[in-house]
């Protein structure tokens, strides 16, 4: 009966310090997870940065790695007028982020609606400065003027124009298709821009994001809502380099 009592004294220690052992845990892992994530991503310090994982935190540590790992952020900065709310979902990474590699690592960056001017301007390289949805479409438009072009001996002109965009990504990069451009414009200048506006071209997106972050998809939803999906680097939250913003050639 002594030996009964004292195993069950035992089980109750060990459940006290497995408890207060994962409540340790769980104050410690998502708080470097916090970090690295935000330091990765520039997310300012007025902004919430919340991290969510699955299981036991203990059963992660005595594994060294922590499985399920959803990191969410609002106010990613992409552009001087456009912020993004990033998910970074991850299948599993180091008990301690700096030291190892992810598993598995995607992103999403939601931009709002009211903030997709912002993203025309991006993907047009400053020749759009409004856009909006029609039928479901995105829709970009603005003023064309002389100084834009390098056209011998051409007046000056402030030309209105728009036309519906595809957009996708490739290689990283995102990939604008232009269609049924409409330039106000009938003279031989105007005919010009509109054959230069209907042009598909790439845009470099990698000097918004970390290193180690690369687009795979971009999706205009009806709303206006723009989202983008990447994928993550192993080393995204151990290395500098991936952490530090990419460049554009």
């Amino acid at each position: 009966m002594k030996n009964l009592k004292r195993w069950a004294v035992v089980l109750v220690v060990l459940a006290v310090l497995g408890g207060v052992l994962e409540l340790s845990l769980r104050a410690v892992i998502p708080s470097a997870i916090e970090g690295g994530a935000r330091l990765a991503l520039r997310v300012p310090q007025a902004q919430a940065v919340t991290v969510d994982t699955e299981g036991s935190m203990l059963l992660n540590a005595l594994r060294w790695r922590v499985s399920d790992v959803t990191v969410t952020a609002d106010g990613v900065p992409l552009a001087e007028d456009v912020t993004a709310r990033a998910t970074l979902e991850v299948g599993s990474m180091p008990l301690f982020p700096a030291f190892g590699k992810l598993r598995d690592g995607t992103a999403s960056f939601a931009v709002p609606p009211e903030q997709l001017d912002g993203m025309v301007r991006i993907v047009s390289r400053g020749l759009a400065d409004w856009g909006e949805m029609r039928d479901g479409e995105l829709v970009g438009g603005g003023v064309l003027t002389d100084q834009q072009f390098d056209l011998p001996y051409s007046p000056a002109f402030e030309i209105p124009y728009e036309g519906a965009v595809g957009l996708g990504v490739e290689a990283g990069e995102i990939v604008v298709t232009p269609s049924d451009v409409i330039v106000q414009d009938q003279g031989p200048v105007g005919a010009f821009l509109a054959g230069a506006m209907s042009e598909p071209r790439s845009i470099c997106f990698a000097d918004r994001l970390p290193a180690g972050v690369t687009l795979t998809g971009i999706e205009v939803r009806p709303s206006g809502e723009v989202i983008m999906q990447a994928a993550l680097s192993e080393r995204l939250l151990s290395s500098p380099k991936e952490r530090f913003r990419g460049t554009c050639q």
